[in-house]
């Protein structure tokens, strides 16, 4: 999720013998540095997710992972081709 000081994500994984519950495998979270704070909602938000996976990376090597975020635009942005996020 993104505020507008800073960003966080949790990484859940389902348990072995009961799919229905989730536990917390690790936080992480920051703060925007002077120039992040400026850019859009949209921006913010697709940004944490970034910067969280590459947190959790080692933990989601070669495996599958869904990405929840209440942002109701990144999914459409996400879509797109990566080349057309950068402008």
């Amino acid at each position: 999720d993104a505020s507008e000081i800073g960003y966080g994500g949790i990484l859940k994984q389902k348990f072995v013998f009961d799919n229905s519950k989730q536990q917390v495998v690790k936080y992480h979270s920051g703060i925007w540095h002077p120039t992040q704070q400026k850019y859009s909602t949209v921006k913010k938000e697709i940004l944490s997710i970034v910067l969280c996976l590459q947190k959790f990376q080692d933990d989601l090597f070669n495996k599958n992972c869904l990405i929840r975020i209440d942002c109701k635009a990144a999914p459409s942005i996400l879509q797109k081709d990566v080349k057309n996020l950068v402008s």
